[in-house]
């Protein structure tokens, strides 16, 4: 294939000859007529044939509803190949030829704007489904009246560690952003009281999800200073555990309202950290949370609640 700028009779679309004129992301291209095989094709082609067919007239069908949710997915790419690459990759399940669509990994936008959490969706008269959802157009301010408590209160909370709950909750990314899967998991599980008295539940919260496995916490102390020691075992290495995997450590004081997070402070091999917290913490009793992440940042263990401690 090749690109050109003004051919001489400017640019085509088409079979014209023994070529055929194209436009790939607005760029004017030509390449050589294909040749029909005379070979039968292999087992591997018909699978790639066949799934490639099956997401096609899948996606074709909701291609009104694509064009809008993958606008600005990513750049050089139009919305239908963008949502094409994606899904034909995570949406697809069987084998040969058994093969069909994954319809709960099948993602129709992706962006930046949060999901509305809480979704339920109920059959009602006539055939119709009836979807609902919480309000959570306003939870930057949650003094607004017009916002949902619980969602203002779980968003504000983990708005500092959106960094790391992208790292954390990564596993999600395919079907929902990590952050909307963080939100949604502390809104069920990790809020108590009533309203307008919701509070976060500090031992319930969970920072990240993974196949990694956790090492057994052995000791954790404050040394004073504003230091804590955090010291743990680890158990025969596999691919689920390494030496190399590298520690997050998130430290909350409700006194301050105030999250300290270290990343990459230490490696699973060490079995221990020392962590400074900053000045003014001491006299405060802190809430302590760790998880691992792989050399490569591509996996983690599910976050475990630490306990306690007050800092000295």
């Amino acid at each position: 294939m090749s690109k050109y700028l003004k051919g001489i009779l400017g640019s085509f679309s088409g079979l014209v000859g023994s070529v055929v004129g194209a436009t790939w992301n607005g760029i004017d291209v030509m390449r050589s007529r294909p040749r029909k095989s005379s070979k039968p094709p292999t087992l591997a082609q018909m699978k790639q044939r066949d799934t490639f067919a099956l997401m096609r007239g899948f996606s074709r069908e909701v291609s009104d509803i694509i064009r809008i949710g993958f606008q600005a997915y990513h750049v050089g790419q139009t919305p239908d190949n963008a949502a094409f690459g994606l899904n034909i990759v995570n949406a697809v399940t069987g084998g040969y030829p058994s093969i069909s669509i994954d319809y709960p990994e099948f993602v129709l936008s992706k962006g930046n704007l949060l999901d509305a959490p809480e979704i339920v969706v109920a059959t009602t008269v006539d055939a119709q489904l009836d979807f609902s959802w919480l309000n959570n157009a306003d939870v930057a301010d949650p003094l607004n009246t017009n916002s949902t408590d619980k969602v203002a209160l779980v968003v504000n909370w983990i708005k500092p560690l959106w960094s790391v709950i992208n790292l954390g909750y990564q596993v999600f990314k395919n079907r929902k952003t990590p952050l909307n899967a963080a939100i949604g998991y502390h809104m069920k599980e990790a809020v108590k009281g009533e309203a307008p008295d919701f509070e976060i539940e500090f031992s319930k919260a969970i920072f990240s999800v993974g196949e990694l496995l956790l090492s057994l916490i052995t000791e954790m102390v404050a040394l004073g200073d504003g230091m804590l020691c955090i010291k743990w075992n680890n158990i025969a290495e596999s691919v689920y555990n390494s030496g190399s995997d590298r520690a997050i450590f998130i430290v909350y004081n409700p006194d301050k309202q105030q999250f300290v997070s270290f990343v990459y402070s230490a490696l699973r091999a060490d079995r221990q950290a020392v962590l400074q917290l900053p000045d003014g913490f001491a006299g405060d009793a802190v809430h302590c949370y760790l998880f691992f992440a792989s050399e490569k940042g591509d996996k983690v263990s599910t976050s475990q609640y630490l306990g306690e401690v007050v800092v000295v």
